[in-house]
């Protein structure tokens, strides 16, 4: 009678390799599609994507041009004699290997006067953007303010073209498998 071989030891599966990049990490997106207040509403979808690779310790988690998707979360138009226009933004998921990941990012605002097509020149903070600038029609094409955004106010909207370059930073880590 011969004796079974003893069984052989099971190892553990070797645990995923996984990168974390901390709150408070920078993010630099260019916007892939406008967003005007006069069109869309709170709970409007956009696209966007990151304009240089976001790394950690050396390690890119992900590429420059890795879509991310972002939603307003406040939109409001004032009207032609009196009011204010309003615009808040904030990005919820990026695109890491066909997986969608969920994300937290600061919030981006901004407001127009309380005088409707006055908006030329006018300049609005943030939260974490280098400028807003108002500026006329004619500036809207192409209008770039270093790594802030080019939100332009004409008459009783917010507009923030396709192409602009939005700064912002990650409210919550993101952890994702490398």
């Amino acid at each position: 009678m011969q004796q079974a071989a003893p069984a052989p030891e099971a190892k553990a599966p070797p645990k995923p390799k996984t990168a974390t990049a901390p709150s408070g990490t920078r993010l630099v997106i260019r916007m892939s599609e406008s967003i005007d207040t006069r069109r869309h509403s709170a709970g409007h979808r956009f696209r966007a994507q990151l304009e240089s690779a976001l790394t950690v310790n050396g390690t890119t988690i992900a590429p420059r041009g890795t879509m991310v998707y972002g939603r307003i979360a406040q939109a409001k138009s004032g009207g032609r004699a009196v009011g204010s226009s309003e615009l808040a933004i904030e990005f919820t998921d990026i695109m890491l290997n066909d997986q969608m990941y969920e994300i937290a990012t600061d919030g981006l605002k901004a407001q127009t006067g309380n005088e409707a097509g006055r908006t030329a020149g006018r300049t609005a903070r943030a939260a974490a953007l280098g400028g807003l600038y108002g500026g006329s029609s004619s500036a809207k094409k192409g209008a770039k303010v270093g790594l802030g955004a080019s939100i332009l106010t004409s008459g009783s909207s917010i507009n923030i073209p396709a192409g602009t370059l939005v700064e912002t930073n990650l409210r919550t880590p993101l952890t994702v498998p490398l």
